[in-house]
């Protein structure tokens, strides 16, 4: 049979006196035994004793009075757990996954409640939520920047007046004018690198492929024109599409007029499509036609070839979002607002080549 291991000396003393104070029966304001006494009681030496008050007097259980003893001061609450309200897309998994996963990583780790919403991308559900989350009491609110109509900054009367009250938030994916914190992707630099990578390996007429509307076009497309007017002789031509598959045949209508050598798609979902399309019709990647996407989503390293994109650090957004939520609940400044906008890299995979 195994021997029961006990905490150490100091430790059981130590014990003993925090049970008495949680107990009520040592309450606040009393003076606790003088050390002498302790030694006696415990049966234990002094080094034990002073030990054991060090200790309480740094978990803030009792002070110590030089020339009068110890005395109790409080009763230490326990932690509260914080409620952090989440507001997000969850119809989204495409990059919705690794930010919310950055979030939760931090979240369990504090041991704080979330609350996830779906949002879904709608200015008008991101309000419902959020005035929800007032009139419930929540200690943060972590907020995906919804779709609106030219990609204008987010803006809701009722942030502000959370962050009177000196509850923060944090804008993720986008900018609000309310927020305490935006978090977002430097979206022009990102499209600038993809399209300068195309020019570099030798393309000229470039099909740029993207949505009628969408977060993050109207960025995108500013930086591949930077990149194409700073190239002489370079040709951009702009195919917006409601979808894929309902835009095949003007997809390749466009690639033969132009003459195109390369497409820049608006995301790796759209460059994964239009790879399979041209597959299937015998048109090699990268052989006849270069693809270059954005996100470095899951689709673009198991694609046939791999894909070359453009990478922003998704997963670390969520981390940053909820540490930085933590950090301003604790020490609140109602004025505060910071951006970051993350700099993309590009991921050379296998689907640009040399010309």
């Amino acid at each position: 049979m195994m021997k029961e291991i006990k905490d150490p000396l100091y430790a059981q003393v130590k014990n003993d006196i925090q049970n008495k104070i949680l107990n009520g029966e040592i309450r606040v304001g009393d003076k606790l035994m003088s050390e002498n006494e302790m030694i006696e009681y415990y049966h234990v030496g002094r080094v034990t004793i002073r030990s054991a008050l060090s200790t309480l007097v740094s978990d803030g259980y009792i002070k110590k009075e030089h020339g009068r003893g110890s005395f109790c001061i409080a009763v230490p609450k326990k932690t509260k757990r914080l409620n952090i309200d989440v507001l997000v897309n969850l119809d989204d998994t495409y990059l919705l996954p690794f930010i919310v996963n950055g979030i939760t990583s931090v979240l369990d780790r504090k041991d704080c409640n979330l609350l996830l919403h779906n949002a879904k991308n709608s200015p008008e559900e991101t309000d419902r939520f959020l005035r929800e989350a007032s009139e419930r009491g929540t200690n943060g609110i972590i907020f995906q920047h919804p779709l609106i109509e030219g990609n204008q900054p987010f803006s809701s009367p009722i942030l502000k007046r959370l962050q009177n009250v000196g509850i923060p938030s944090v804008c993720i994916c986008g900018r609000s004018l309310d927020s305490s914190v935006n978090l977002s992707i430097n979206d022009r630099y990102g499209s600038y690198i993809a399209a300068m990578h195309l020019l570099e390996n030798g393309h000229r007429n470039i099909l740029g492929l993207f949505p009628v509307e969408n977060y993050g076009v109207n960025e995108r497309l500013e930086g591949v024109l930077n990149a194409i007017q700073m190239t002489h002789k370079a040709q951009f031509h702009l195919l917006k599409v409601e979808g894929i598959q309902n835009s095949e045949k003007q997809f390749l209508n466009a690639l033969e007029k132009h003459d195109c050598t390369a497409v820049i798609c608006y995301n790796d979902f759209y460059a994964v499509q239009i790879m399979h399309v041209l597959q299937t019709r015998g048109i090699r990647v990268p052989e006849e036609i270069s693809i270059i996407g954005y996100d470095d989503s899951s689709l673009a390293g198991s694609a046939l070839p791999p894909l070359t994109t453009v990478a922003h650090p998704k997963e670390q957004m969520g981390i940053d979002a909820a540490n930085t939520l933590l950090n301003l609940q604790q020490s609140f400044e109602s004025n505060a607002q910071n951006d970051t906008a993350y700099r993309p890299t590009l991921i050379v995979r296998e689907t640009v080549r040399a010309i």
